[in-house]
């Protein structure tokens, strides 16, 4: 989605991780998100990593650490892939033996 998505719009209820970790990948792709905060009931606009350490200000220190550990390993797990001849040269994620 974060490939595809030219901008973000997120409604959030400052617990979910998957919506967090959403706004994390997109973030790392220069996109603009927008994030509904439903226990403030109020927008907030994200460009950079520092608009998300902002909102991460307001997180508890539980889901803090879930998500960098989540965010971690999906930068290791990206990180392996990309340097992996598992997946084509055009990282389609198609896998290498499959014919097109």
């Amino acid at each position: 989605m974060a490939d595809e998505a030219t901008i973000g719009l997120m409604i959030w209820d400052q617990e979910s991780i998957g919506t967090l970790l959403n706004v994390y990948r997109l973030i790392a792709r220069n996109k603009k998100i927008v994030v509904y905060l439903v226990p403030e009931k109020r927008f907030v606009e994200l460009r950079n990593a520092s608009d998300l350490d902002s909102l991460m200000n307001g997180i508890d220190d539980v889901l803090r650490a879930k998500f960098s550990g989540r965010a971690k390993l999906e930068e290791s797990i990206s990180a392996l892939l990309m340097q992996s001849s598992f997946f084509d040269s055009d990282r389609t994620g198609k896998f290498a033996n499959q014919h097109r």
